[in-house]
């Protein structure tokens, strides 16, 4: 590959490989280089391919309530354990009620107002539900779908990079 830049448009940008590469000179560098990209694609191949899997989505929505309780119930037990040892008690049959006899202490009752909060996640999901619900079935109704949209997007990159190229020699130029 000739590494100065004689007028014409690079190979790499004739590939579309990366076609905003030539704004900026960086088919210049060093990466570009044949043994290299030999060297890439080779690696590329050892590696496993991409297995397309399709979960059902139920599993999905399963799996994230069975996470989402998990991380809260150790979000609790930290807090439960940190409420204690700032009692500097080991266990204690219903911590939250010894936390609300102990709201005299700052930290116990932050401790106490985050476990309130974890017990509200349950509500806070179903309030979610019950929006998300609502707003799908009005959005649905008032929502004129536009054929348009659906058209194919249409780049004229060598179109842009020679604009580019030209504002750039004129600038050049210029000083």
């Amino acid at each position: 590959m000739e590494n100065d830049y004689d007028g014409s448009l690079p190979l790499a940008y004739l590939n579309n490989q990366n076609p905003y590469a030539y704004c900026t000179g960086y088919y210049k560098n060093s990466i570009n280089m044949q043994d290299r990209k030999t060297r890439l694609m080779a690696l590329q191949r050892i590696q496993p391919t991409k297995v397309s899997f399709r979960m059902p989505l139920k599993h999905v929505e399963k799996e994230k309530e069975y996470l989402i309780g998990h991380a809260l119930e150790a979000q609790r037990m930290n807090l439960i354990k940190k409420g204690l040892f700032i009692l500097r008690t080991e266990y204690h049959d219903n911590p939250e009620f010894l936390f609300e006899q102990n709201f005299h202490d700052e930290q116990i009752l932050d401790i106490a107002i985050q476990l309130k909060k974890l017990k509200l996640a349950y509500h806070q999901k179903r309030l979610r539900s019950k929006v998300a619900i609502a707003l799908s079935s009005k959005i649905s109704e008032d929502i004129e779908y536009n054929l348009t949209t659906r058209k194919v997007l249409e780049l004229d990159n060598l179109r842009d990079a020679l604009i580019y190229c030209k504002l750039q020699d004129l600038y050049d130029k210029s000083d």
